[in-house]
């Protein structure tokens, strides 16, 4: 912050979880796996101008892919392989990686060096879920303008373990009162309306019962 490194709080430092984002050799081999394949993934739309691209080349692959170990084949082989393919497909299937990573939990924002991902704009903002592991956050989808955040986070109210106050507010004894005595009183203002209609509901009850007749000796 402020060209400091912050370090996270310590409730937060031992579960933090990072892993690099996609670079040109990841989708090289990311292609080279798709086409591979049997066919192209059902994901890819054919009637997509871009998908149908990445199609084209998938197939073109395949057939220079034959008997070749895919995962053994060097980063240099690949280029040569994928020098021809179109920059659109090329595109598309960056896109689906990135797909894949931020299913998978892997980022770039605030993960990689380049400047675009690591430096935060002027006026926006990093933001980080509270669950590391599963947030869809900033280092998923990339820096948040100052004019799109509507306030500041006070507190975590769910769930219940993880309640916190980070006001400080419900440490005092004013706003312990106002707390807790806001919410004692209406639980007593419902148990006393509750009360009175139950006697009364007694009393109706008792007046309407019967009257045995008298027996005679």
């Amino acid at each position: 912050m402020d060209g400091k490194r912050v370090e996270p709080p310590g409730g937060l430092r031992d579960i933090l979880h990072y892993t690099a984002g996609t670079d040109d050799r990841d989708v090289r081999r990311f292609i080279l796996q798709l086409a591979n394949l049997e066919g192209p993934p059902n994901k890819l739309n054919p009637n997509h101008a871009g998908a149908r691209k990445l199609i084209l080349a998938l197939r073109n692959l395949h057939e220079k892919l034959a008997g070749k170990d895919v995962d053994g084949v060097p980063d240099e082989k690949a280029q040569e392989l994928l020098s021809d393919t179109d920059p659109v497909a090329f595109q598309v299937a960056r896109e689906m990686l990135d797909m894949q990573h931020a299913e998978l939990g892997t980022f770039r924002y605030g993960i990689r060096s380049e400047g675009e991902y690591a430096v935060v704009p002027e006026d926006c903002y990093f933001v980080l879920g509270d669950n590391s592991r599963q947030s869809r956050d900033g280092r998923s989808f990339g820096w948040v303008p100052n004019e799109h955040i509507m306030g500041r986070a006070f507190c975590i109210w769910w769930p219940i373990p993880r309640w916190r106050d980070f006001s400080g507010f419900s440490n005092t004894w004013w706003g312990k009162v106002i707390l807790y005595g806001i919410l004692g009183l209406v639980i007593g203002y419902e148990l006393t309306r509750f009360c009175p209609r139950k006697r009364t509901q007694n009393r109706k009850g008792d007046s309407t019962k019967p009257i045995e007749p008298a027996q005679e000796e």
